[in-house]
């Protein structure tokens, strides 16, 4: 999704919340309408990527890469060393790296929010 993508996709929601604020006026809407306002405002797309789906920043994808990098590297050559083929070799890593980045999601998803 691209910047002006997904800036639109936040102002649509915007509307749809003011228009909920107008009907039931509620404190905490207006304040999520508010820190909306201002992350529209604010996003730059360059710091936004994709991750298994998933849109985040750069320094999370990173941060995920680094933890990741040496199970899959590990995997790889436990897979050499047993002399699997290249496919064999290519579904190991993809395994591990998918069964890492749901376990992350499912974490994010279910984690209390501050």
């Amino acid at each position: 999704m691209n910047e002006a993508a997904l800036k639109h996709v936040i102002a649509l929601l915007l509307e749809d919340a003011r228009r909920v604020q107008q009907l039931e006026p509620n404190a905490g809407t207006e304040a999520r309408i508010w820190i909306a306002t201002e992350a529209l405002s604010e996003i730059k797309t360059e710091d936004l990527i994709m991750l298994n789906g998933q849109l985040c920043n750069k320094d999370a994808a990173n941060m995920v890469i680094e933890k990741l990098l040496p199970t899959v590297l590990e995997v790889i050559s436990e897979k050499l060393k047993s002399h699997c083929d290249a496919d064999e070799v290519e579904k190991a890593a993809k395994t591990v790296i998918n069964a890492a980045l749901e376990s992350i999601i499912l974490r994010s998803q279910v984690s209390p929010r501050s």
